[in-house]
């Protein structure tokens, strides 16, 4: 049951979020389309990694249910992604503010990340709801595995770099501050 709170308030936060952004002004349009690319390319690289990574778990009874936790992990991972991106745009005031990110922005974004995956895997672990295999590389004194603390520091900034680059809305080209 943990397993799908977690998406499922992601979820609700997410559309809280974007119904804020759209009260402000009217992007929509381009703002769905953003969001669009950004679940997307988010699901995309988190199936590739949550496939890779699996073989460091240890709660897996057969193929089909190994597939099906990687899928709903990844779908989770990009409802995630998406509710931290539109958590910048509250920030920074601009639905673009990752076209030039810069370093302060990608530390941030990265320390957010790689914190939020900590308490998510901390929290897991804690419950029981899954655990490593001994070939899991762990985090000293937190033991927590490092690897799924590197997906949530790298994923997001590629799955932004990869929407905002292929992104065909003027808009994004013209900084737009909400």
């Amino acid at each position: 049951m943990g397993i799908i709170f977690t998406p499922l308030l992601a979820l609700i936060i997410t559309g809280f979020l974007i119904y804020n952004l759209q009260k402000r002004i009217d992007i929509r349009p381009v703002a769905f389309r953003l969001i669009f690319r950004l679940y997307t390319i988010s699901w995309l690289l988190n199936t590739l990694w949550e496939v890779l990574q699996s073989p460091l778990y240890r709660i897996y009874n057969n193929k089909n249910d190994h597939l099906l936790f990687c899928l709903l992990a990844a779908i989770a991972d990009a409802i995630m992604t998406v509710l931290l991106y539109f958590s910048f745009v509250q920030i920074y005031k601009n639905l673009f503010w990752f076209k030039k990110p810069g370093y302060d922005k990608l530390f941030l974004l990265v320390l957010t990340g790689g914190s939020g995956a900590l308490l998510s895997e901390f929290i897991h672990i804690s419950l029981k709801q899954w655990s490593y295999q001994q070939s899991m590389p762990l985090i000293p004194l937190l033991n927590v595995g490092l690897v799924p603390v590197l997906q949530f520091m790298l994923l997001p900034g590629l799955t932004y770099y990869f929407a905002l680059k292929n992104s065909q809305d003027p808009q994004v080209f013209k900084s737009k501050s909400l």
